[in-house]
């Protein structure tokens, strides 16, 4: 016996005038945010180097593109 899904979509269509974007206002950032940020990046960095010496493969591969990327975060710290 086949089961068969039925799959509905709804779409609404508005007028240009109903298409109102609400108001949202930015948080400004807070610098005690970035350096935890910061501790954490480096402290992830810090941990996934020891990983490293039990990964193999494809999880190698992995830990190393994402300490590429957090060394890039790093090095941009504080240029916004």
């Amino acid at each position: 016996m086949k089961t068969y899904k039925t799959f509905i979509l709804f779409v609404t269509i508005m007028k240009e005038s109903e298409m109102i974007m609400p108001d949202i206002t930015p948080i400004p950032n807070d610098s005690a945010d970035d350096i935890e940020r910061l501790k954490k990046t480096i402290d992830n960095k810090q941990a996934a180097m020891e990983a490293m010496k039990y990964a193999e493969g494809d999880e190698l591969t992995a830990i190393k593109e994402k300490n590429e990327r957090r060394e890039q975060a790093l090095k941009n710290f504080g240029k916004y």
